[in-house]
Protein backbone atom coordinates (compact mmCIF):
# COMPACT_ATOMS: atom_id res chain seq x y z
CA UNK A 1 0.00 0.00 0.00
CA UNK A 2 1.61 3.38 -0.47
CA UNK A 3 0.10 6.77 -1.00
CA UNK A 4 -0.12 8.93 -4.31
CA UNK A 5 -1.06 12.13 -5.98
CA UNK A 6 -4.04 11.69 -7.61
CA UNK A 7 -6.19 13.83 -10.18
CA UNK A 8 -9.08 14.85 -9.74
CA UNK A 9 -10.50 16.32 -12.97
CA UNK A 10 -8.90 17.08 -16.49
CA UNK A 11 -7.00 20.15 -15.40
CA UNK A 12 -5.40 18.31 -13.04
CA UNK A 13 -4.31 15.25 -14.86
CA UNK A 14 -2.74 17.93 -17.46
CA UNK A 15 -0.74 19.05 -14.64
CA UNK A 16 0.51 15.89 -12.97
CA UNK A 17 1.06 14.64 -17.23
CA UNK A 18 2.78 17.58 -17.58
CA UNK A 19 5.18 17.68 -14.58
CA UNK A 20 3.69 21.24 -13.80
CA UNK A 21 2.43 20.24 -10.43
CA UNK A 22 5.15 19.58 -7.65
CA UNK A 23 3.82 16.55 -6.69
CA UNK A 24 6.30 15.91 -3.76
CA UNK A 25 4.95 19.15 -1.82
CA UNK A 26 1.73 17.84 -2.73
CA UNK A 27 1.97 14.53 -1.04
CA UNK A 28 3.47 15.81 1.66
CA UNK A 29 0.85 18.87 2.38
CA UNK A 30 -2.26 16.48 2.04
CA UNK A 31 -0.76 13.81 4.20
CA UNK A 32 -0.01 16.38 6.56
CA UNK A 33 -3.57 17.41 6.44
CA UNK A 34 -5.16 14.12 6.70
CA UNK A 35 -3.07 13.32 9.72
CA UNK A 36 -4.39 16.59 11.47
CA UNK A 37 -7.99 16.33 10.81
CA UNK A 38 -7.84 13.10 11.81
CA UNK A 39 -6.41 13.51 15.21
CA UNK A 40 -8.76 17.15 15.65
CA UNK A 41 -11.81 14.23 15.09
CA UNK A 42 -10.32 12.42 17.96
CA UNK A 43 -9.32 15.34 19.81
CA UNK A 44 -12.97 16.86 19.92
CA UNK A 45 -14.90 13.84 20.11
CA UNK A 46 -16.57 13.91 16.96
CA UNK A 47 -16.17 9.97 16.26
CA UNK A 48 -18.08 9.02 19.36
CA UNK A 49 -20.52 11.78 18.62
CA UNK A 50 -21.18 9.96 15.32
CA UNK A 51 -20.83 6.53 16.03
CA UNK A 52 -25.35 6.43 17.12
CA UNK A 53 -26.30 7.90 13.73
CA UNK A 54 -26.07 10.94 11.29
CA UNK A 55 -26.00 14.85 12.76
CA UNK A 56 -26.26 17.93 10.98
CA UNK A 57 -23.29 20.34 11.91
CA UNK A 58 -25.18 22.09 15.33
CA UNK A 59 -25.99 18.67 17.22
CA UNK A 60 -22.71 17.94 16.39
CA UNK A 61 -21.05 21.26 17.52
CA UNK A 62 -23.57 20.71 20.59
CA UNK A 63 -22.59 17.21 21.19
CA UNK A 64 -18.25 17.80 21.08
CA UNK A 65 -18.70 21.49 22.79
CA UNK A 66 -17.71 23.14 19.88
CA UNK A 67 -18.09 26.35 18.17
CA UNK A 68 -20.70 25.50 15.07
CA UNK A 69 -18.30 26.89 12.42
CA UNK A 70 -15.26 25.17 13.81
CA UNK A 71 -17.28 22.13 13.46
CA UNK A 72 -18.71 23.26 10.12
CA UNK A 73 -15.27 23.24 8.70
CA UNK A 74 -13.63 19.84 10.46
CA UNK A 75 -16.61 17.74 8.88
CA UNK A 76 -16.05 19.19 5.66
CA UNK A 77 -12.40 18.31 6.17
CA UNK A 78 -12.92 14.75 7.67
CA UNK A 79 -15.44 14.67 4.21
CA UNK A 80 -13.03 15.38 2.03
CA UNK A 81 -10.57 13.01 3.26
CA UNK A 82 -13.51 10.39 2.81
CA UNK A 83 -13.90 9.89 6.16
CA UNK A 84 -17.35 11.35 6.69
CA UNK A 85 -20.28 12.01 3.93
CA UNK A 86 -22.92 14.34 4.11
CA UNK A 87 -26.41 12.67 3.47
CA UNK A 88 -29.99 14.58 3.43
CA UNK A 89 -28.46 17.46 5.39
CA UNK A 90 -26.42 15.63 8.34
CA UNK A 91 -23.00 14.08 8.46
CA UNK A 92 -22.46 10.19 9.05
CA UNK A 93 -19.29 7.63 9.04
CA UNK A 94 -18.34 6.89 5.21
CA UNK A 95 -17.80 2.90 4.97
CA UNK A 96 -16.06 1.12 7.11
CA UNK A 97 -14.79 4.70 9.14
CA UNK A 98 -17.16 3.79 12.27
CA UNK A 99 -15.19 0.68 12.79
CA UNK A 100 -12.10 1.80 13.15
CA UNK A 101 -12.77 5.79 14.91
CA UNK A 102 -15.06 5.49 17.10
CA UNK A 103 -14.04 4.41 20.62
CA UNK A 104 -16.69 2.12 21.55
CA UNK A 105 -15.98 0.39 18.47
CA UNK A 106 -14.01 -3.48 19.52
CA UNK A 107 -11.56 -2.55 16.15
CA UNK A 108 -11.09 1.15 17.35
CA UNK A 109 -7.65 2.95 16.83
CA UNK A 110 -8.84 5.91 18.17
CA UNK A 111 -6.23 6.04 20.84
CA UNK A 112 -3.86 5.48 18.17
CA UNK A 113 -4.28 8.66 16.92
CA UNK A 114 -3.65 10.00 20.75
CA UNK A 115 -0.11 8.39 20.44
CA UNK A 116 0.34 10.14 17.30
CA UNK A 117 1.12 13.45 18.73
CA UNK A 118 4.06 11.58 20.94
CA UNK A 119 5.37 10.82 17.65
CA UNK A 120 5.08 14.07 16.04
CA UNK A 121 7.11 15.42 18.81
CA UNK A 122 9.19 12.64 18.77
CA UNK A 123 9.77 12.96 14.62
CA UNK A 124 10.91 15.85 15.37
CA UNK A 125 14.40 15.06 16.06
CA UNK A 126 14.60 13.61 12.68
CA UNK A 127 16.70 16.21 10.89
CA UNK A 128 19.22 15.93 14.03
CA UNK A 129 19.47 12.61 13.47
CA UNK A 130 20.30 12.67 9.80
CA UNK A 131 23.30 15.40 10.58
CA UNK A 132 24.65 13.64 13.29
CA UNK A 133 23.71 9.90 13.42
CA UNK A 134 22.62 10.26 17.18
CA UNK A 135 19.23 8.80 18.23
CA UNK A 136 16.81 8.67 20.91
CA UNK A 137 16.03 5.10 22.37
CA UNK A 138 12.70 5.88 22.85
CA UNK A 139 12.29 3.01 25.12
CA UNK A 140 15.21 4.07 27.79
CA UNK A 141 14.96 7.89 27.54
CA UNK A 142 12.49 9.54 30.54
CA UNK A 143 8.83 10.31 29.68
CA UNK A 144 6.56 12.50 31.17
CA UNK A 145 4.42 10.01 33.55
CA UNK A 146 1.52 9.84 30.89
CA UNK A 147 3.56 8.15 28.19
CA UNK A 148 3.32 4.59 28.81
CA UNK A 149 -0.40 4.93 29.09
CA UNK A 150 -0.37 6.48 25.49
CA UNK A 151 2.58 4.26 24.04
CA UNK A 152 1.08 1.10 24.74
CA UNK A 153 -2.81 2.58 24.54
CA UNK A 154 -1.93 3.39 21.45
CA UNK A 155 -0.52 0.19 20.16
CA UNK A 156 -3.65 -1.89 22.12
CA UNK A 157 -5.89 -0.42 19.87
CA UNK A 158 -4.43 -2.02 16.99
CA UNK A 159 -3.82 -5.41 19.00
CA UNK A 160 -7.41 -5.41 20.14
CA UNK A 161 -8.50 -6.72 16.58
CA UNK A 162 -5.49 -7.43 14.99
CA UNK A 163 -4.60 -10.20 18.08
CA UNK A 164 -7.65 -12.34 17.10
CA UNK A 165 -7.04 -12.13 13.49
CA UNK A 166 -3.19 -13.11 14.04
CA UNK A 167 -4.38 -15.94 15.89
CA UNK A 168 -6.41 -17.50 13.28
CA UNK A 169 -3.66 -16.64 10.32
CA UNK A 170 -0.69 -17.83 12.48
CA UNK A 171 -2.29 -21.17 14.65
CA UNK A 172 0.58 -22.72 17.13
CA UNK A 173 1.26 -26.15 17.24
CA UNK A 174 -0.03 -28.79 20.25
CA UNK A 175 0.52 -29.13 23.01
CA UNK A 176 -0.46 -24.91 23.27
CA UNK A 177 -0.05 -24.55 26.91
CA UNK A 178 2.65 -22.22 27.49
CA UNK A 179 3.44 -18.94 25.60
CA UNK A 180 5.99 -16.36 25.86
CA UNK A 181 5.46 -13.21 24.42
CA UNK A 182 8.59 -11.01 24.21
CA UNK A 183 8.37 -7.19 24.29
CA UNK A 184 4.55 -7.45 23.89
CA UNK A 185 3.91 -4.71 26.44
CA UNK A 186 0.28 -4.11 26.35
CA UNK A 187 -0.58 -8.23 26.47
CA UNK A 188 -3.41 -8.25 23.98
CA UNK A 189 -1.05 -10.08 21.40
CA UNK A 190 -1.32 -12.94 24.16
CA UNK A 191 -4.64 -12.55 24.64
CA UNK A 192 -5.53 -12.96 20.55
CA UNK A 193 -3.66 -16.59 21.58
CA UNK A 194 -5.52 -17.59 24.89
CA UNK A 195 -8.62 -16.52 23.14
CA UNK A 196 -8.43 -19.17 20.51
CA UNK A 197 -6.96 -21.77 22.83
CA UNK A 198 -8.40 -22.54 26.08
CA UNK A 199 -5.61 -23.98 27.92
CA UNK A 200 -2.99 -21.72 26.78
CA UNK A 201 -1.37 -19.58 29.29
CA UNK A 202 1.00 -16.75 28.35
CA UNK A 203 4.04 -14.33 29.96
CA UNK A 204 4.49 -10.69 29.05
CA UNK A 205 8.41 -9.80 29.33
CA UNK A 206 8.85 -5.97 29.34
CA UNK A 207 10.16 -3.33 30.54
CA UNK A 208 9.12 -2.96 34.27
CA UNK A 209 7.63 0.78 33.15
CA UNK A 210 5.33 -0.91 30.81
CA UNK A 211 3.97 -3.36 33.43
CA UNK A 212 0.91 -1.58 35.05
CA UNK A 213 -0.74 0.00 31.92
CA UNK A 214 -0.11 -3.62 30.35
CA UNK A 215 -1.78 -5.32 33.38
CA UNK A 216 -4.66 -2.95 33.27
CA UNK A 217 -5.18 -3.47 29.25
CA UNK A 218 -5.52 -6.91 29.69
CA UNK A 219 -7.03 -7.19 33.10
CA UNK A 220 -10.30 -4.77 31.03
CA UNK A 221 -9.59 -7.27 28.01
CA UNK A 222 -10.74 -10.46 30.54
CA UNK A 223 -7.12 -12.70 30.12
CA UNK A 224 -5.75 -11.92 33.58
CA UNK A 225 -6.00 -14.82 35.03
CA UNK A 226 -3.80 -16.42 31.98
CA UNK A 227 -1.59 -13.53 30.52
CA UNK A 228 1.28 -12.27 33.23
CA UNK A 229 3.81 -10.06 33.52
CA UNK A 230 7.25 -10.50 33.91
CA UNK A 231 9.29 -7.27 34.09
CA UNK A 232 13.13 -7.40 32.65
CA UNK A 233 15.39 -6.36 29.49
CA UNK A 234 15.11 -8.57 26.43
CA UNK A 235 18.36 -8.24 26.04
CA UNK A 236 19.59 -9.44 29.88
CA UNK A 237 16.81 -10.72 31.36
CA UNK A 238 16.80 -14.92 30.86
CA UNK A 239 13.81 -16.31 28.76
CA UNK A 240 13.71 -19.91 30.51
CA UNK A 241 12.94 -22.53 28.59
CA UNK A 242 10.29 -25.15 27.32
CA UNK A 243 7.53 -22.64 25.74
CA UNK A 244 5.49 -24.28 23.02
CA UNK A 245 5.22 -20.68 21.79
CA UNK A 246 7.26 -17.62 21.87
CA UNK A 247 6.30 -14.12 19.85
CA UNK A 248 8.62 -11.16 18.39
CA UNK A 249 5.47 -9.05 17.81
CA UNK A 250 6.58 -5.45 16.24
CA UNK A 251 9.87 -5.30 18.30
CA UNK A 252 13.34 -6.77 15.54
CA UNK A 253 12.36 -2.68 14.27
CA UNK A 254 13.34 -1.56 17.90
CA UNK A 255 16.47 -3.68 17.80
CA UNK A 256 19.91 -3.39 16.23
CA UNK A 257 21.70 -6.29 14.17
CA UNK A 258 23.27 -7.65 16.88
CA UNK A 259 20.48 -7.69 19.47
CA UNK A 260 18.09 -8.68 16.73
CA UNK A 261 20.07 -12.13 15.77
CA UNK A 262 20.90 -12.99 19.50
CA UNK A 263 16.84 -12.70 20.19
CA UNK A 264 16.60 -15.48 17.27
CA UNK A 265 19.23 -17.32 19.48
CA UNK A 266 17.42 -16.84 22.84
CA UNK A 267 14.23 -18.06 21.30
CA UNK A 268 15.62 -20.67 19.84
CA UNK A 269 16.93 -22.16 23.40
CA UNK A 270 13.76 -21.51 25.09
CA UNK A 271 11.65 -23.45 22.90
CA UNK A 272 10.88 -26.88 23.33
CA UNK A 273 11.99 -28.75 20.17
CA UNK A 274 8.69 -28.54 17.71
CA UNK A 275 8.31 -25.24 19.26
CA UNK A 276 7.03 -22.26 17.01
CA UNK A 277 8.68 -18.82 16.90
CA UNK A 278 6.06 -16.32 15.35
CA UNK A 279 7.66 -12.69 14.28
CA UNK A 280 5.25 -10.04 13.23
CA UNK A 281 6.71 -6.95 11.51
CA UNK A 282 6.94 -4.21 8.71
CA UNK A 283 6.87 -5.78 5.52
CA UNK A 284 10.66 -5.10 4.12
CA UNK A 285 11.13 -7.27 0.87
CA UNK A 286 14.92 -6.04 1.07
CA UNK A 287 14.44 -4.99 -2.87
CA UNK A 288 16.83 -1.93 -2.81
CA UNK A 289 15.74 -1.05 -6.02
CA UNK A 290 12.23 -0.68 -5.42
CA UNK A 291 11.67 0.74 -2.13
CA UNK A 292 7.77 0.57 -0.37
CA UNK A 293 6.65 3.36 1.44
CA UNK A 294 6.11 1.17 4.44
CA UNK A 295 10.13 0.36 4.82
CA UNK A 296 11.10 3.91 3.75
CA UNK A 297 8.72 5.48 6.72
CA UNK A 298 9.89 2.71 8.88
CA UNK A 299 13.85 2.93 7.98
CA UNK A 300 12.73 6.80 8.79
CA UNK A 301 11.12 6.19 12.44
CA UNK A 302 12.65 3.71 13.68
CA UNK A 303 16.34 5.29 13.03
CA UNK A 304 15.49 7.84 15.02
CA UNK A 305 13.47 5.91 17.29
CA UNK A 306 16.00 2.83 18.36
CA UNK A 307 18.67 3.45 15.83
CA UNK A 308 17.17 0.35 13.72
CA UNK A 309 14.62 -0.07 10.93
CA UNK A 310 12.15 -2.42 9.58
CA UNK A 311 14.30 -4.77 8.64
CA UNK A 312 14.69 -6.57 5.51
CA UNK A 313 12.72 -10.08 4.94
CA UNK A 314 15.94 -12.00 4.02
CA UNK A 315 17.47 -11.05 6.62
CA UNK A 316 15.12 -11.71 9.05
CA UNK A 317 15.09 -15.21 7.43
CA UNK A 318 18.92 -15.28 7.56
CA UNK A 319 18.97 -14.52 11.39
CA UNK A 320 16.48 -17.73 11.82
CA UNK A 321 18.61 -19.96 9.69
CA UNK A 322 21.53 -18.89 11.94
CA UNK A 323 19.76 -19.76 15.04
CA UNK A 324 18.62 -22.78 14.39
CA UNK A 325 15.21 -22.82 12.81
CA UNK A 326 13.61 -24.39 9.79
CA UNK A 327 10.64 -24.64 8.19
CA UNK A 328 9.93 -21.03 8.03
CA UNK A 329 6.99 -19.83 6.47
CA UNK A 330 5.57 -16.01 5.12
CA UNK A 331 2.20 -15.10 5.60
CA UNK A 332 0.99 -11.74 4.90
CA UNK A 333 -1.74 -9.52 7.09
CA UNK A 334 -4.12 -8.28 4.92
CA UNK A 335 -6.00 -6.91 7.56
CA UNK A 336 -3.04 -4.33 8.13
CA UNK A 337 -1.39 -3.71 5.19
CA UNK A 338 2.22 -3.41 5.58
CA UNK A 339 2.81 -5.84 7.72
CA UNK A 340 3.86 -9.28 7.47
CA UNK A 341 4.41 -12.82 9.83
CA UNK A 342 6.66 -15.68 9.52
CA UNK A 343 6.71 -18.60 11.78
CA UNK A 344 10.09 -20.71 11.95
CA UNK A 345 9.82 -23.72 14.00
CA UNK A 346 12.69 -25.55 16.12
Amino acid sequence: MHIEVAPDGVMERVALVSGWAPTPLVLGYYALGAWKVLQCGQQVGLYDALAPGPLTVDEAARACGCDPTGMRVLLTGLAGYGIVRKCKGKYVFEKEAARFLASSSPTSVADLLAFGRDLERLLDALPDAVRTGRHLNLHHIPHDPGFWDRYLGGLASAARFLGPVLARLVPLPAPRNRLLDVAGGHGLWSAGYCGRYPGLRATVLDLPEALPTGRSIVEKAGFADRVTFLGGDLRTTPWGEGWDAVLLFNILHNLGADDAARAMEQAFAALRPGGVLVIVDGENPGDADRVTMNAAFGALLFFVLSDSGVWPEPQVRTWATGAGFSRIHRRRVLQFPGLMALTCVK
